[in-house]
């Protein structure tokens, strides 16, 4: 919406400044006519009126000198704040962008990190499956050793070799 607003305060700001060079050149080209037909008019009067006219002439120019001094002024003041505007904003775009990116590298970073941290979980949980089921293994490992002891022992067999076979696989 700010984007907007500048964008036309932007496009006021060309208008007025064109509307006033267009201003300044009619005003010129008025004053130019004037004074062409001020001085047709002081050539064709007596000396006394030709110096009171010169003189009225020059305070005129005078006057219009400093007017249109004021006037360019004011336009140098216009596009100044017009060239500031537009600096403005291009600035504001281009933090716009580099805050962009940067958001963007944070987000790719951490999901990078999450999916990092997910694949340790997923190994460190693979590595307790696969203590659990080698301790399940052991354990039914040892309930059939002791059920083999125990049928040997009933069958009077020598029971010290399987003994040893299931220390071993502990």
């Amino acid at each position: 919406m700010e984007k907007k607003k500048n964008a036309k305060d932007l496009k006021h700001f060309q208008e007025l400044y064109e509307m006033e060079q267009t201003m300044l050149k009619q005003k010129k080209q008025e004053e130019k006519r004037k004074n062409r037909k001020a001085f047709k008019v002081i050539t064709s009067q007596t000396w006394g009126q030709q110096v009171e006219n010169v003189q009225k002439l020059i305070k005129s120019w005078k006057q219009k000198e400093k007017q249109e001094s004021a006037e360019t002024l004011e336009a140098n003041k216009a596009a100044d704040l017009l060239y500031h505007q537009t600096q403005k904003i291009k600035a504001q775009k281009k933090k716009e962008a580099v805050k962009l990116l940067q958001d963007s590298y944070v987000h790719q970073m951490n999901e990078k990190h999450a999916k990092k941290q997910l694949r340790e979980k997923q190994k460190q949980e693979c590595k307790v499956r696969n203590a659990q089921l080698i301790a399940e293994e052991e354990k039914q490992f040892q309930t059939y050793a002791k059920d083999v002891i125990e049928t040997a022992r009933k069958g009077q067999r020598n029971t010290s070799i399987l003994y040893k076979a299931s220390k071993v696989g502990m």
